[in-house]
């Protein structure tokens, strides 16, 4: 069984048919509408070996794959997707993404901001280890868990206040994503 990595891409651009036309794409095709294997690939270990080097990740949770106007949600497979962020936001210049995941077993909340194939910015909210997480729950539910987990041993988890303002970011935004009662 794989680590599980909860994933939000955020999208924003000037230009909201851009924005629009990459969801639309990334919901139908994943990775490979983007940056597909190559089919001369045969040997599976050769296919991973190009989805990690290209990717960043194996792949995604099909299930688990929500968007809305300006984002993404997905669960991915061992890894973020940031490699895939680097590789294809060449192509979509006029595009700023923003890398928002978790690592199962870890709960380090990370968020890279990456444009023109370039990372522009890189924040860790928060770095906690824990053995007791639930791997059963939806993905959203499970990311709102987290956080919630860490919000009651805040203490013990927040370095300083930035740490704290960036987690009440990534709730606000956890929120809005998920239309839930879980944040007051």
């Amino acid at each position: 069984m794989p680590n599980y990595v909860d994933v939000v891409i955020t999208l924003k651009s000037k230009n909201k048919k851009i924005i629009k036309k990459f969801i639309e794409k990334f919901k139908k095709e994943g990775f490979e509408g983007f940056i597909p294997i190559p089919r001369n690939l045969k040997d599976v270990n050769e296919q991973v070996d190009f989805t990690y080097k290209h990717w960043g990740t194996k792949g995604i949770e099909p299930q688990t794959l929500n968007t809305g106007d300006n984002y993404i949600v997905f669960i991915s497979h061992w890894s973020p997707p940031y490699e895939f962020l680097l590789n294809v936001s060449k192509d979509y210049p006029e595009i700023e993404f923003t890398l928002e995941w978790i690592d199962d077993g870890e709960i380090e909340l990370h968020k890279h901001t990456i444009k023109n194939g370039k990372e522009i910015n890189y924040k860790k909210y928060l770095h906690l280890i824990s053995d007791d997480i639930d791997l059963y729950e939806d993905e959203i539910e499970y990311f709102m868990e987290k956080i919630e987990k860490v919000l009651k041993e805040t203490d013990e988890a927040i370095i300083d206040d930035e740490h704290i303002k960036g987690k009440e970011k990534i709730l606000k935004k956890v929120k809005n994503l998920t239309k839930t009662s879980y944040v007051k």
